[in-house]
């Protein structure tokens, strides 16, 4: 049930194969307490056409995580602690700005088959 979906700038690179990074960041993912491995989904997107503000690095790595609601914030602050991470170990270069944003799917409302 969760969900990791990484966007790229077009020019931000690939250290590795997009096979290789999202097993990466699904293995990385899998390490916390209350995520079975198994239930992961992940995918990566590549972003043609995109704008940052001025200032902003000009390339950008982002990733999605999307979790069931019901997780304590301290665990939602630990996963994105630790995602964040991984990312930056993937794409060490200033010049790509690194962002994770950890958002909750409503549990009441999401279906699964």
């Amino acid at each position: 049930m969760p969900h990791l979906l990484l966007r790229l700038s077009g020019r931000a690179g690939m250290p590795k194969s997009p096979p290789e990074i999202l097993a990466e960041l699904v293995a990385k993912f899998s390490e916390v307490e209350t995520v079975r491995p198994e239930a992961v989904k992940a995918a990566l997107q590549v972003v043609g056409d995109y704008a940052t503000g001025v200032g902003h690095p000009g390339e950008f790595a982002h990733l999605e995580v999307a979790v069931l609601s019901g997780r304590p914030l301290e665990l939602r602050q630990k996963i994105s602690d630790l995602m964040h991470d991984c990312m930056r170990s993937l794409w060490p270069d200033a010049r790509v700005g690194v962002t994770v944003e950890v958002r909750e799917m409503d549990a009441s409302t999401y279906r699964k088959s």
